[in-house]
């Protein structure tokens, strides 16, 4: 069974921040797809074929061509700021990793 505490500790982990009523709820659905999958582990697949392929598309190979482009200088060219080969953007997170 799904407690508050193992809800609490996923939110963490995930670093979510969940209202008392989110954390309620989930719990409930955390709970209901444990028990399904529970159910689905209790089948006996052991006569049934792996299904490897499901919807019969095959994979189309090619072989690989190198090519000249100047897509990549092009693109640093546009870049609103660039260090040397590499486009600079803003500071997302900082150093404490928030």
């Amino acid at each position: 069974m799904t407690t508050k505490a193992n809800v609490e500790n996923l939110a963490t982990l995930s670093r979510l921040l969940l209202s008392s009523e989110e954390k309620a709820a989930l719990t409930q659905e955390v709970d209901a797809i444990l028990t399904y999958v529970e159910k689905l582990n209790e089948l006996d697949t052991s006569n049934v074929d792996p299904a490897r392929q499901v919807h019969g598309v095959k994979n189309v190979y090619r072989k690989d061509r190198l090519k000249a482009s100047q897509l990549r200088d092009r693109l640093l060219e546009l870049a609103p700021d660039r260090e040397g080969d590499f486009i600079r953007v803003p500071l997302v997170i900082n150093q404490d990793g928030e």
